[in-house]
């Protein structure tokens, strides 16, 4: 019998994205952010031009942030305890330039439960393509390729995709 797989997110599921989000802009660009004013699209938060939207998520991508992320209050003891009935994978937006550093962090937080780590793509910047133009993908779109029964994740879009797709979303 197949057993079946969970794709788990990693920001704000897994790992304590908007906390650190918000304090790195504060103190690096003079923000006055709140956990409150976060949103998964960076440039509104920040109201800022795409130029400078990309200069400032390679700089958060290139400052060591992603591995200093804090991991979220019993998250590895609830996805032990699933890893005993199901496989485990996880489904990132982050750039997959992050590899190694996402990578090391889950080994660190969560030791080896994930079968695989896979990343949607949705914000990786190529070289004269605006990076929001998938701003309105969805997970669920690679759930054919990843062979996935369930989603966990924070964004709503997601999980409302999910059930558009026919199967199970934990927001």
């Amino acid at each position: 019998m197949k057993q079946e797989i969970i794709a788990v997110d990693v920001d704000d599921v897994l790992a304590m994205q908007a906390e650190a989000f918000v304090e790195f802009s504060n103190k690096r660009w003079g923000t006055n952010l709140t956990v409150d004013d976060y949103d998964e699209h960076w440039g509104k938060v920040w109201q800022v031009n795409q130029q400078s939207l990309y200069e400032r998520v390679a700089e958060i991508y290139g400052s060591g942030q992603l591995a200093k992320f804090a991991a979220k209050n019993k998250s590895s003891e609830v996805l032990k305890s699933l890893a005993d009935n199901y496989r485990l994978i996880v489904l990132t937006s982050r750039w997959q330039t992050s590899d190694k550093e996402t990578r090391a962090w889950l080994d660190y937080h969560y030791g080896d439960i994930f079968d695989g780590i896979y990343y949607s793509g949705f914000f990786d910047r190529k070289d004269g393509i605006d990076i929001t133009y998938k701003m309105q993908a969805s997970k669920a779109v690679l759930r054919d390729d990843l062979k996935f029964d369930y989603l966990i994740d924070d964004q709503l879009k997601h999980c409302v995709e999910a059930a558009k797709y026919g199967f199970q979303a934990v927001l």
